[in-house]
């Protein structure tokens, strides 16, 4: 059993366990096992002359005890599963939604961090083990346990009644009774086991009751907590949002110059404009990034400020996500039954048409690096089948030589190893003929706290909470690689035939930095350009409201491409000052729209 596929078992262990062991520990030890089976095996008629009413009743209660207790059983296991994993979820992943943890259940979980798998062990499992193990033990065990009879003595008092009583001549004495204020007899004290039974019992009468109300509140507090009504409006509430705004890439006239530019993509995991200092369009006491900062001053980068803003992520709130918005203009939409068939298929979203698709029907060669297993989230199988991109990741290092073959930290490997292999392909890919398109996905500040590799300094202490200082220094140390490897690119001899954009997949999920943000602070996703082919005009990069989506035709656009009609997927070109759907809808409808069942994008891009 790989270790990735743990969670999914341990769930329906715990449901199938704990379900029989309620209904046999009742059926066989609270009522009379025996009996039962004796009166099943008769037959139909000898049973019917033997039953009367009274045991007709009885018999009936017990199977309504039975199942009321199975029931109960099952929805309290649900209700502290639940609950239990909602600790989890907002304490390890902060503003994950419904819709995110949806996929990635369906995805395979090959790839995960495995510290997040114990984690969720840890915080999840062993604590709902724990808790119904418990309940049940108090309920049934307890009442098992040998009641010890209980000797009560009582001090005699003077009475009348308890002097002999003289019999008559010739006869026997009458003996004495005992009287109350006399006795001092060795008896069981009943009052003494009723005592000791009354908690299971009461529990017991009280057990179905309170697992509704728990496994209501649960309910509730997942909606509460991870948008549970999300899930919801993307099955059962429709909407014509997408079909009305998308633009389909096949049916748009795309030109390439003569000369085609290189692209370097790069992914700055969890990158978001929070990072800055308040007076550069951040949150942050000190600036956490300069070098990202310095890099997007010395460069083009579009804004939904005239500080360092930027997009809007919309439902694209995970990698995959992120990735898939950026490249193809649309969201990753929730499909009963479809994220599971796309796992075993080895395919996601087959008939959209994206950045790859295009870029390589143009003669580009596509290659995604990153210092992880691609198949999480099913990375390997978009960007396989969307541009054939060759696929450098973790296990691919290892054949490779890059790293040994028992060598694993964090995710895979850091950045730091990431950015040296990075420089020794595009040495290698410089140097053919084709023009080419080199993804890069960073790790180390992945959540929770990030990765401290060999070359992090302490460079910021500015929090209360160690973890939080930890992410700070680790987005300082990732600042700096960032910043030296676009430095060494652009001493290159290919730079000048090379763009280079760098974004976020998305904002960070990180569930303890971001607390002491104020409550309206609007994190956005930087969107930096360098050397592009065509320079957008000021006016159209600051004050917009754009999103992910947007990134993709104006990636394009970078390269020198004219794009008819300046709008791809839900996307629209940024240099040309069209609105987009932020502008055109506003952010609160747009995000709602995007959350609901579409017809349409089910039937065009599966």
């Amino acid at each position: 059993m790989l270790l990735s596929n743990i969670i999914n078992y341990v769930f329906i262990a715990m449901s199938v366990l704990t379900v029989l062991y309620a209904a046999l520990r009742y059926v066989f030890f609270r009522l009379s096992a025996g009996r039962i089976l004796a009166v099943s095996i008769e037959p139909i008629g000898t049973l019917g002359k033997r039953a009367d009413n009274k045991s007709d009743k009885a018999k009936n209660a017990r199977i309504r005890k039975i199942c009321s207790l199975i029931l109960a059983e099952l929805l309290m296991l649900l209700a502290v599963t639940i609950l239990f994993a909602i600790s989890y979820t907002v304490n390890t992943y902060g503003s994950a939604n419904s819709l995110e943890i949806v996929y990635q259940l369906t995805m395979p979980l090959r790839g995960v961090n495995d510290d997040l798998v114990i984690l969720f062990i840890q915080m999840c499992v062993l604590p709902t083990i724990f808790v119904m193990t418990g309940i049940n033990l108090l309920m049934f065990v307890m009442p098992k346990i040998p009641k010890v009879p209980t000797v009560i003595f009582h001090i005699a008092k003077p009475n009348r009644m308890s002097t002999p009583v003289s019999p008559p001549e010739g006869g026997e004495k009458t003996p004495q009774l005992p009287s109350k204020q006399s006795e001092a007899v060795s008896l069981p004290s009943k009052q003494k086991q009723a005592t000791q039974i009354l908690l299971p019992n009461l529990l017991k009468k009280m057990f179905l009751p309170v697992s509704v109300y728990l496994f209501v509140y649960s309910i509730w507090m997942s909606d509460h907590s991870i948008e549970l009504s999300a899930i919801y409006d993307q099955i059962a509430t429709q909407s014509t949002f997408i079909e009305e705004n998308y633009v389909a890439p096949k049916d748009v006239e795309i030109t390439f110059p003569y000369k085609k530019n290189n692209l370097i993509h790069i992914y700055f995991e969890s990158l978001e404009s929070t990072f800055f200092e308040a007076n550069m369009g951040g949150a942050m006491p000190a600036d956490i990034i300069p070098e990202v900062a310095r890099i997007m001053n010395e460069n083009i980068y579009f804004s939904s400020n005239e500080l360092f803003g930027g997009a809007h992520q919309l439902t694209s709130s995970w990698t995959v996500a992120g990735m898939v918005a950026q490249t193809a203009g649309i969201p990753i939409m929730h499909l009963p039954g479809k994220n599971n068939e796309a796992a075993r298929n080895g395919e996601l979203l087959p008939n959209a048409y994206s950045l790859g698709q295009i870029l390589q029907d143009n003669g580009y060669t596509n290659t995604l690096m990153i210092g992880s297993d691609a198949v999480f989230g099913n990375r390997d199988a978009y960007f396989r089948t969307h541009g054939n991109y060759r696929i450098m990741d973790y296990f691919y290092a290892i054949e490779q030589g890059v790293i040994d073959s028992d060598y694993h930290v964090w995710w895979g490997f850091e950045d730091e190893i990431l950015y040296d292999w990075a420089k020794q392909e595009l040495l290698l890919l410089s140097g053919e003929e084709a023009p080419f398109n080199l993804t890069l996905l960073t790790v180390d500040t992945h959540h929770v706290s990030g990765y401290v590799c060999g070359i992090c300094k302490t460079d910021h202490n500015i929090f209360p909470d160690e973890r939080n200082n930890q992410y700070a220094n680790v987005f300082s140390c990732a600042s700096r690689q960032l910043y030296d490897f676009v430095k060494w690119i652009g001493e290159q001899d290919f730079y000048k035939d090379t763009t280079i954009v760098i974004t976020g997949d998305h904002a960070s999920m990180d569930p303890h930095f971001f607390d002491d943000l104020r409550m309206k602070y609007d994190r956005r996703l930087p969107f930096i350009i360098i050397n592009p082919v065509v320079t957008p005009r000021a006016e159209r990069t600051i004050n917009r409201g754009f999103s992910s989506f947007d990134i993709f035709p104006t990636t394009l656009t970078a390269l020198g491409v004219e794009i008819e009609g300046d709008r791809l997927g839900l996307g629209v070109n940024l240099y040309s000052g069209k609105p987009t759907l932020v502008e055109t809808y506003g952010i609160d409808y747009a995000f709602h729209e995007l959350r609901k069942l579409s017809l349409f994008y089910n039937a065009t891009f599966w």
